[in-house]
């Protein structure tokens, strides 16, 4: 009764599995996986120990090892206590208020609103004319 078995190294990149390396040894496997994971691309990696029996013609597989990178990103500066007491004093982050990111008018925008403005009363007047003219017009 002979089994062969056998290592594959996998490593997850952009939401896929694929192998990086197979052999026969599992110590071997072990350290090509971790050094992977310490690449800037792979998210994880598993070793899978993959046994055949020949009499038979079964196979079997396992997971053997397997490591995950942190999924969360670092967070930017410091947020220790000291920081979130200075909110109370006036000096933590800045005020976040509704126009404050607004852009400043400039003269020809202003002009441009100006003149939509009076055209729309303009053709207000004009149609209260027309409707006044043709009220009374009906009547001689």
């Amino acid at each position: 009764m002979a089994v062969v078995k056998s290592y594959e190294v996998l490593s997850l990149k952009k939401g896929r599995w694929q192998t990086e390396a197979a052999t026969d040894n599992k110590k071997d496997a072990i350290e090509q996986a971790r050094e992977i994971i310490k690449g800037r691309y792979f998210m994880a990696v598993r070793v899978l120990e993959e046994s055949f029996d020949e009499d038979t013609g079964k196979s079997t597989t396992f997971v053997v090892f397997n490591e995950k990178k942190a999924i969360g990103k670092p967070k930017k500066g410091y947020t220790g206590p000291e920081r979130r007491m200075a909110q109370y004093q006036g000096k933590g982050k800045p005020d976040r208020r509704a126009g404050k990111n607004r852009r400043k008018p400039t003269f020809l925008g202003e002009i441009v609103k100006l003149v939509a403005i009076l055209g729309g009363i303009m053709v207000c007047i004009v149609l209260l004319i027309m409707i006044y003219v043709s009220y009374f017009s009906e009547g001689f």
